[in-house]
């Protein structure tokens, strides 16, 4: 039987936020329980690049948060702040809650071009956030309330209309045909009906 994925959720929505304030990887790692080198390549999955700086562990600083991935992180941030938030408690509220998440992931999509066109990003790091933007694109219109069609524009309704109309006109001519005068008992409109 397969290991189970050490690549949870969790786990990397704290990693997303330990690294936003600054933390190195074997920081990130002691605190999620992985190892550092593990941190790295999910930071790197993430479009984020490691804290920290070369050299001798004990004697370098830490590198905090800046520049341009400092704003990828704070953007990751802000989306796993979103998905803690209150649970929904309508399906109007789930809609709104991902066309929120949605114009986030388009801005972090529109940054990760620029940051591509500098040569700070990958293009594979550009597919995925392609990706994730397109996902949350199509669960949107799924989940869209649909317009309903107008009636008039409907082939079933109009047959519908002119079977009830052919009806109608059927039963005003029987009606024309009986009707009789209280007085006379002849057929007040008999004339006009034997000309049609």
């Amino acid at each position: 039987m397969p290991a189970a994925s050490q690549k949870t959720e969790h786990r990397v929505k704290r990693m997303i936020a330990l690294h936003g304030q600054g933390a190195s990887t074997r920081q990130i790692g002691e605190e999620i329980g992985v190892a550092h080198r593990t941190v790295s390549l999910w930071l790197r999955d993430a479009g984020l690049t490691p804290n920290g700086g070369h050299g001798k562990r004990t004697t370098r600083p830490a590198r905090p948060p800046g520049g341009l991935d400092g704003e990828v992180g704070a953007a990751a941030g802000e989306l796993e702040q979103l998905e803690i938030g209150q649970a929904p408690r309508s399906a109007d509220e789930v809609l709104e809650g991902m066309r929120q998440t949605y114009a986030r992931v388009d801005a972090m999509v529109k940054r990760k071009i620029d940051l591509v066109q500098i040569g700070q990003a990958t293009m594979t790091e550009l597919d995925k956030a392609l990706k994730v933007q397109d996902w949350f694109a199509t669960r949107i219109q799924e989940l869209s309330p649909k317009e309903l069609p107008d009636p008039k524009d409907d082939p079933a309704v109009k047959d519908a209309a002119a079977e009830v109309r052919a009806e109608i006109a059927a039963a005003v001519e029987t009606a024309e045909r009986s009707a009789r005068c209280a007085h006379c008992g002849k057929n007040p409109i008999g004339k006009a009906v034997a000309a049609r």
